[in-house]
């Protein structure tokens, strides 16, 4: 968690989208809730996967990442 937050994030769930693609997902607490940590696979452990830079961040549609991060680690469907 960063210092300028006053949430935390979930332990990373392992699923499939729609289309059976694996996917890793984490979401949001505190003042995080309505966001999501988002990558394709399930190649990373916990830690790593929360780093930044290795997920791409949606949220709620306001202020820095809250619309969303595109750096290539979420290649599904509704990827941009």
């Amino acid at each position: 968690m960063s210092g300028q937050h006053k949430g935390s994030w979930d332990e990373p769930v392992y699923g499939t989208n729609e289309q059976g693609e694996e996917v890793t997902a984490s979401f949001g607490r505190g003042n995080l809730e309505g966001h999501t940590l988002l990558r394709s696979g399930h190649d990373l452990p916990p830690e790593e996967f929360r780093r930044t830079g290795a997920h791409d961040h949606y949220g709620s549609g306001n202020g820095q990442n809250n619309n969303g991060t595109d750096r290539g680690n979420y290649t599904g469907d509704g990827s941009r």
